[in-house]
């Protein structure tokens, strides 16, 4: 049994938890909710200054884009024409909230899948994530559970939801910034210059490596361009 032991590499397991308020629309209805995950990480076995450093770094930009960007949102299924026409528009900002826009219907199932998958992105090479729990007041007491090696497999690929002509050439849920959207450039857009909701997570890293910088990032930029069109390609 020692000698069985001895061969088990040590290894630490963490389960991170958070919370955040934000506003659901299916169909026509608003749903104010509080939601609330779990997900659970290890690292990866490393034991240097530089692994802590990022695993500190990765933490911090989990814990900005949950409480800047997810707390206060509206969260929206990206083919929910009512909901795209009273909160977004193409040319005047109708809200300064963050909106979260869903591949498919805003369930708790589908949040959870796109939050895992932000994670991963955001958090690099820092983790391993395993799963994640989600439970939200609206939901009547029900919870739900994803564990994958492969999250958002079945979400439109970056040619559905992108398009040709795009930002960027990940979605949203698969890129390491603070977006929760992705949208249709204007005409003449200059495409390496995204908007400025997507603002990079990077300032992070600078500014645990010098906590005295300033630093300029508009956590809720306000913002009103085109949205994608439709979900999944029948």
């Amino acid at each position: 049994m020692d000698d069985f032991e001895e061969t088990l590499p040590n290894h630490l397991f963490v389960s991170l938890r958070f919370e955040f308020k934000a506003t659901r629309v299916i169909g026509t209805q608003l749903s104010p909710t509080t939601i609330k995950f779990k997900t659970d990480l290890s690292t990866l076995g490393h034991d240097s200054e530089e692994y802590s450093i990022k695993m500190e770094t990765a933490l911090t930009k989990l814990g900005h884009w949950v409480d800047n960007v997810l707390d206060g949102s509206i969260i929206i299924c990206v083919d929910n024409d009512w909901a795209l026409d009273s909160f977004m528009d193409a040319e005047v900002p109708v809200t300064s909230n963050a909106v979260v826009l869903c591949p498919e219907e805003p369930t708790d199932a589908c949040l959870a899948e796109l939050i895992f998958c932000k994670f991963k992105a955001i958090s690099g090479d820092a983790f391993d994530f395993h799963g994640i729990d989600i439970e939200a007041s609206d939901a009547r007491g029900m919870g739900f559970t994803f564990v994958g090696g492969r999250p958002g497999e079945e979400f439109p690929s970056p040619e559905e939801w992108l398009g040709e002509r795009n930002f960027f050439t990940k979605q949203w849920w698969n890129r390491n910034d603070a977006s929760t959207l992705d949208v249709i450039p204007d005409e003449g857009s200059d495409l390496n210059n995204p908007p400025k909701w997507a603002y990079s997570l990077g300032f992070i890293a600078e500014k645990l490596a010098n906590p005295s910088a300033p630093s300029n990032v508009v956590v809720r930029a306000e913002f009103r361009p085109r949205v994608i069109e439709g979900g999944k390609v029948d």
